[in-house]
């Protein structure tokens, strides 16, 4: 029989006991983060969530309308004008977050909810590129893993079932990673003083750049030659390769309406429009022979077998209230919100 030196016998129980240790630890202090600061990761959310609190604080009474999407919505909707228009109908906030696909909007429906907010309607914005592109890479991995919790998980396994051993990779690796990869997010939010300095300017940026009711507004109207020219340049580069070709869609985004759907139905919300927001003249020549009404017809389907009405808005604007070719200006908002409102009487009479 060999014999080990004590030693490294001391070493192999020290490597076991951290191969074990060390994993516990780590998901123990992520369940204390989500427990304790459940917003930490993600400011954006924070902010949204914080506006939506204090709203609902001062108009209890008021039914709740949520607006869900991305950073197209983020710009288009003025929840305040639309509150304070109609001071007899809903409350509305804004909570669509910038880069938002229906998975992550579905994640912050839950989010409002679980913090025991019941909104009675909604609006979805959906960006059509999503329609075409996975919700997760090919490889199985997530977008905005900050975004995701351990809760979150068993949802992600079941609208994704054919990349499950890819799902348990980036699950391990990002929740191993966490407090490392966002040491700067948590140092801001438990002791400012100590945090990175650009890190508490930008969170302070994006404080006070949303308002009240989660608007976040573009008010240079016109919006300066260069900065619409390099706007649009930057998504020229982003979407035209996503819509140039009809490519099948991904059967993911079907799974996750039917899912949103299915919540808003079980917490009796009512899903009042799925919408593709407004685009220039410009942007919508990104996309290919047949793919814009074929985009649209692919959501207007879904829409259709779940009784939810679908709005195809991206010809709605003229093309001097954008600020790139696809975020509208204060002024485009105030287009877009006007025609949605007469749409949406149209439709009750």
């Amino acid at each position: 029989m060999p014999s080990f030196h004590p030693r490294r016998q001391a070493a192999r129980r020290l490597v076991l006991t951290a191969l074990l240790v060390v994993p516990l630890l780590v998901v123990g202090l992520d369940l204390c983060l989500d427990r304790l600061l459940p917003h930490w990761e993600d400011p954006e959310r924070a902010v949204l969530l914080s506006r939506l609190r204090d709203r609902v604080a001062e108009q209890p009474h008021r039914p709740l309308r949520l607006v869900l999407g991305s950073s197209r919505a983020t710009n288009a909707f003025d929840g305040r004008w639309l509150s304070e228009s109609d001071p007899h109908g809903p409350l509305v906030v804004n909570v669509s977050l910038v880069g938002s696909s229906p998975f992550t909007s579905l994640l912050t429906l839950r989010r409002v909810v679980a913090e025991g907010y019941r909104p009675r309607s909604l609006v979805l914005e959906v960006l059509p590129s999503y329609l075409q592109n996975p919700l997760i890479t090919p490889q199985g991995q997530p977008p905005e893993l900050h975004r995701l919790r351990l809760a979150d998980w068993p949802l992600l396994y079941r609208l994704h079932p054919e990349h499950s051993l890819g799902l348990t990779w980036y699950m391990a690796e990002a929740r191993t990673a966490r407090c490392l990869r966002h040491r700067a997010e948590l140092m801001a939010r438990i002791w400012p003083r100590l945090a990175p300095p650009d890190r508490v300017r930008f969170r302070a940026h994006q404080e006070a750049s949303i308002d009240s009711h989660g608007w976040h507004s573009f008010r240079m109207d016109p919006v300066p030659t260069e900065i619409a020219k390099r706007g649009f340049e930057v998504a020229r580069t982003v979407y035209e390769p996503a819509l140039r070709e009809m490519r099948p869609p991904s059967p993911v985004f079907a799974r996750v309406m039917k899912e949103l759907f299915a919540f808003c139905h079980e917490q009796k919300i009512t899903v009042e429009a799925v919408l593709f927001m407004p685009e220039s003249s410009a942007f919508r020549g990104f996309y290919g022979p047949g793919v814009e009404s074929g985009l649209s017809e692919i959501v207007s389907s879904v829409c259709e077998q779940h009784g939810v009405r679908f709005l195809d808005a991206r010809d709605w604007c003229p093309d001097d209230v954008f600020i790139d070719g696809h975020h509208l200006t204060a002024r485009g908002s105030r287009l877009f919100l006007e025609r949605l409102r007469r749409e949406q009487d149209r439709s009750r009479n």
